[in-house]
């Protein structure tokens, strides 16, 4: 979620991103293996996941925790690692993420990755922003979205950005983005709005036959989204639970370390409507045992062509 003012920030901030493009050693958890997706399938499930680490808020931690810090960015970082090594997803969005632990999970994911800086010296980890890994494609090209942020200074406050990238993959090519939006009610959804239109021309300047996945921590619900996302399908799936609840994305606990039932849907795995098989999940966080070192479920959803 988060929104914060008066740190410094860097020119960078105008639009450069860290593209880092490679293949790298094995992790110590597993990893993921390279191109995990087969070759000669007659179908192929195109499996993304999609998480908000929190790594930008003094209070993340697990429930009954402290202000922990650096110890809890750990514990957030092992979660998504687990995930990663049992699921074995294509794509991974990250929002919320110190650039220094990008760095290992491209090492541990032995993946491509993207990052896209929002804030350039954040007190608890310095460079700071969302990322994307492609552990089942290639990059083959990238683009950042920079979304209105009135009222803010982007070289003084994080200002928000989206970034998409083209994928080569054994299932076609794809174009893949995360976004990380405003927590304010009038500003998110022009966000949105314009996250969705950059991503489609993108996507279409791609060429035909080119599939569109589009995520991220919108910090709005499903009855704030643009109409235009109605051509999308959520893959992050929604019901109530036994006591008629929401099952929401946000927040699995609160600032003051009190557990809480997450029923704010705000973050989203969007494919393209009419196109494949969606397969949804609940997000993870929905019993007592999902401790999660974030304030955000982990989210992640299937598309089958």
């Amino acid at each position: 979620m988060r929104r914060e003012h008066g740190r410094s920030r860097v020119a960078a901030l105008l639009g450069v991103a860290v593209v880092l493009i490679g293949t790298l050693s094995a992790s110590v958890y597993g990893g993921v293996p390279d191109r995990i997706f087969q070759a000669e399938a007659a179908t192929a499930t195109v499996k993304i996941h999609h998480y908000n680490l929190c790594q930008g808020n003094f209070f993340c931690g697990p429930p009954g925790g402290t202000h922990a810090g650096a110890k809890y960015r750990e514990g957030a970082l092992n979660q998504l690692r687990w995930f990663a090594a049992t699921d074995r997803p294509w794509f991974i969005s990250v929002n919320e993420l110190c650039m220094a632990d990008y760095y290992k999970l491209r090492r541990d994911l032995k993946s491509d990755g993207v990052f896209q800086l929002a804030s350039s010296r954040h007190p608890l980890c310095g460079p700071y922003g969302s990322a994307v890994f492609t552990p089942g494609g290639v990059i083959e090209k990238v683009k950042r979205i920079e979304l209105p942020n009135p009222g803010l200074e982007c070289d003084k406050d994080e200002c928000r950005w989206a970034l998409c990238l083209w994928a080569k993959t054994n299932a076609g090519p794809m174009t893949v983005c995360t976004g990380h939006l405003e927590t304010d009610a009038v500003v998110a959804p022009k966000q949105a709005s314009i996250y969705y239109k950059e991503a489609r021309a993108f996507n279409a300047a791609g060429g035909p036959g080119r599939r569109l996945v589009l995520t991220g921590d919108f910090n709005i619900g499903p009855d704030q989204l643009p109409p235009e996302y109605r051509n999308l399908v959520d893959l992050v799936q929604m019901d109530t639970d036994a006591n008629g609840d929401p099952i929401g994305t946000y927040p699995t606990w609160t600032g003051d370390g009190v557990r809480s039932k997450a029923t704010k849907h705000i973050d989203y795995i969007f494919v393209e409507r009419g196109v494949g098989t969606p397969r949804p999940s609940f997000p993870y966080c929905r019993t007592p045992e999902h401790v999660t070192a974030s304030d955000h479920c982990y989210t992640k959803g299937g598309w089958e062509f």
